[in-house]
């Protein structure tokens, strides 16, 4: 599997926008955003511009290292020569099984063989969007939190077919732009952090209609 050093980044709204700047951030990769929406690009670049205008104000980052993320980000239109181009990607459409499987379908057609592909998606198992693509071994969850410039987490999720190299490469890259990785070994409807929330929704749903606490007191103690 090829060093990371070329990242697409295929979706450019909240999720897949942060993902890119997040990236860029650790002044080690060239970033490629992807939409079929010059609108939306443009929208991405202005949000990004204030999210690193921001963190410049608050102390969080220098002016030097956010005019530079920002200069690491491209965009493009062209979903076919961006995934030909990258060492990783990164679908990050909404959450809509037929339309993420529209863009797996061009990446397996023209993403590098040696390339690690990845979805964002907190919902949908990577086995099902890998239809098609010829190195099933090097595809996996990569599975980010809003905001990304925020909240540390990434879940990297193992398929059935999922590489042993491909963990360790997914593993690293998220380390490698300052997230922290946990790994799910065997593909879980939710996966942790979803199953975990549920799980305590569900009991504090129990508490309210059993009359044993208010909405409030739940709210509070939680």
């Amino acid at each position: 599997m090829a060093e990371i050093t070329r990242v697409a980044v295929v979706g450019a709204g909240t999720m897949g926008s942060q993902i890119a700047l997040q990236t860029a951030y650790a002044g080690r990769h060239q970033v490629t955003l992807v939409d079929s929406s010059r609108t939306q690009l443009d929208r991405a670049l202005a949000q990004n511009e204030q999210l690193a205008r921001r963190g410049v104000q608050r102390g969080r980052l220098t002016e030097e290292r956010a005019a530079d993320a920002l200069g690491r980000i491209g965009v493009s239109a062209d979903l076919p020569a961006a995934a030909r181009d990258a060492d990783l990607v990164i679908e990050a459409v909404f959450e809509d099984l037929a339309a993420k499987r529209v863009v797996w379908a061009v990446l397996a057609a023209h993403a590098s063989e040696e390339a690690l592909l990845a979805s964002n998606s907190s919902t949908i198992a990577i086995s099902r969007l890998v239809e098609g693509v010829p190195r099933q071994e090097r595809c996996c969850n990569m599975h980010f939190f809003h905001p990304v410039t925020v909240m540390q987490l990434c879940e990297v999720v193992r398929g059935p077919r999922t590489s042993d190299e491909t963990v360790r490469a997914a593993m690293e890259f998220v380390r490698s732009i300052d997230r922290v990785p946990v790994l799910i070994n065997k593909e879980i409807h939710g996966f942790i952090v979803n199953r975990i929330l549920f799980a305590a929704a569900e009991e504090a749903f129990h508490l309210l209609e059993g009359g044993y606490a208010s909405v409030e007191d739940i709210d509070t103690a939680v």
